[in-house]
């Protein structure tokens, strides 16, 4: 029996997630008959109906899933994947919800953020069922790529940089991911992905150096806590982490700088998932001092969002255990966004940095630039990232066509996962 997939939202996630469906069917590994859009309104979002017109389909949006069953058939409780493509505010209700109505496989957009049911009862339904957390830049060329260079060169780091910025002023102001109960923060678009981007480098977030974030402004109206946001953590292995994301920027930005001891620097751009933006190139740069040691330029092109839900669908197929997330996976990622969510609207920075004795001189400036100031006209440290960054990259893209260093597959992934408390 084929699993059939339900994406509850039609909106610009759902758009992403169908759209590689789309693209699974092409390739034959799942049938489009099977994949399932529930949606309130009934009706697709824009993107959704441009590539419905595009491709020439006309699949239908339901409102309900009484409908779906009323239209098609009663649906398998335990083999049907419920893809939750809502935005955050919601998540959870709408996990259990699907759960009580006997659904036992899940793929999760993004963490929880607003728990209001107990946590343990979130863990425990979690931990009875086959849940998938969308990572997909785990899944990316780029991603695979920098963790075999920190590898092959046993480099130990000092500054991480994550820079996910874009011009979302738009699709607030139209209401894009906003729940009827409640307005995300700039702490719920990009920056999940750039933390989980860090943690998978450099270990769990011990706690969390400055979080800050600023309004957004479209024309005379204000988004609160919506604009941007930053947030410095340090992590296990000693290291810091900055996860910047401006979503009034000029340009899609998806970049991670680190400095390592050692005069090591390296430079990555990972592919935005969006098709219309499919000329923005990925690849990596490591250099010592003014050497480059490595360069890999994926000019196929690198579809994390493609590759990070067939493996999702595969895993539900074949009942992949290790893949699935555990209730403390979850619970974890959770209560690490509402902590950020928290700090970062009531503006958690510190009197003092230089009081946390272990940390480097140069993670202490580059924490303390942030915390005075981090638009990026002004921002000593983003402005030096961004001296070296597309203009730099650019100019390399020749040499690096020539020593292309993709790879066709990552067969073999593997990520931490906790244990079932």
């Amino acid at each position: 029996m084929e699993n059939s997939i339900v994406i509850l939202g039609a909106g610009k996630a759902g758009y992403l997630h169908f759209n590689s469906y789309y693209k699974l069917y092409k390739s034959n590994v799942l049938n489009i008959s099977k994949v399932i859009i529930i949606d309130p309104k009934g009706e697709p979002g824009i993107d959704l109906h441009n590539l419905f017109t595009k491709e020439n389909i006309s699949p239908k949006i339901y409102k309900s899933l009484e409908l779906v069953e009323k239209d098609i058939e009663r649906l398998d409780r335990s083999n049907t994947i419920i893809d939750l493509c809502l935005p955050s505010g919601v998540l959870s209700d709408e996990f259990l919800n699907w759960y009580d109505y006997g659904f036992r496989r899940f793929i999760l957009e993004k963490p929880f953020v607003n728990l209001n049911n107990d946590d343990q009862l979130v863990s425990d339904r979690i931990n009875n069922a086959k849940v998938i957390m969308m990572k997909n830049y785990l899944h990316s060329k780029v991603h695979h790529t920098v963790k075999d260079i920190i590898n092959k060169f046993s480099l130990d780091p000092l500054v991480s940089v994550t820079n996910f910025s874009k011009d979302r002023r738009f699709d607030s102001s139209s209401g894009r991911a906003f729940s009827n109960s409640r307005t995300p923060s700039v702490f719920e678009i990009e920056i999940p992905h750039q933390i989980y981007l860090s943690e998978d480098l450099f270990g769990d977030t011990d706690n969390f150096l400055l979080v800050k974030s600023e309004d957004m402004l479209v024309g005379h109206e204000k988004i609160p806590n919506h604009g941007v946001g930053v947030v410095v953590g340090k992590h296990e292995c000693g290291s810091i982490s900055i996860n910047y994301s401006n979503l009034q920027y000029h340009r899609v930005t998806r970049s991670l700088d680190i400095i390592f001891k050692d005069q090591f620097y390296l430079h990555a751009i990972y592919a935005p998932i969006c098709d219309e933006l499919s000329d923005v190139k990925a690849g990596v740069i490591l250099s010592k001092a003014s050497n480059v040691l490595e360069k890999h330029l994926f000019v196929g092109g690198d579809d994390n969002m493609l590759e990070m839900l067939k493996f999702a669908y595969l895993s539900q197929v074949h009942d992949d255990i290790y893949a699935f997330s555990t209730g403390a996976d979850v619970i974890y990622s959770s209560d690490k966004m509402k902590e950020v969510i928290q700090k970062g609207c009531d503006v958690y920075q510190p009197d003092r940095v230089d009081n946390i004795s272990d940390l480097d001189l140069l993670q202490r400036w580059v924490i303390d630039s942030f915390r005075n100031d981090f638009e990026p006209s002004s921002n000593s440290f983003i402005s030096f990232i961004e001296d070296i960054k597309v203009e730099h990259f650019s100019n390399l893209l020749p040499a690096m066509a020539l020593t292309n260093g993709e790879l066709d597959t990552f067969s073999n992934v593997k990520f931490k996962r906790r244990e079932i408390a």
